[in-house]
């Protein structure tokens, strides 16, 4: 799962509740990956069976700064690279139809 887009679509101040808590299912795993890395904060509890789960997860402040950055290198990329590509070819199609006439 893509890590920005997830964040992304939690950042809305709110405590979201997962479906099934069991630890041994890949999204769990994944919540947890990002609660290593401090982007999430998780709820551990106790099952019926004894084994850990998570009852809810929710943004942190770092991931909130993690969106921003990654935003903002979005923006980096468009404006280093499309913008004068686009500036190129337009100047080179410029250059050809000057010569035409």
């Amino acid at each position: 799962m893509n890590k920005y887009k997830f964040l992304k679509s939690i950042n809305d101040n709110k405590t979201h509740h997962v479906k099934d808590p069991d630890l041994d299912i890949p999204f769990n795993q994944f919540l947890l990956e990002l609660d290593k890395q401090k982007l999430i904060k998780v709820t551990l509890v106790y099952l019926s069976n004894g084994k850990p789960g998570i009852a809810a997860y929710w943004i942190t402040a770092k991931g909130i700064d993690y969106i921003d950055v990654h935003r903002q290198n979005k923006k980096d990329i468009i404006i280093r690279f499309v913008i004068p590509i686009f500036t190129f070819l337009l100047g080179l199609l410029s250059h050809y139809i000057f010569t035409l006439f």
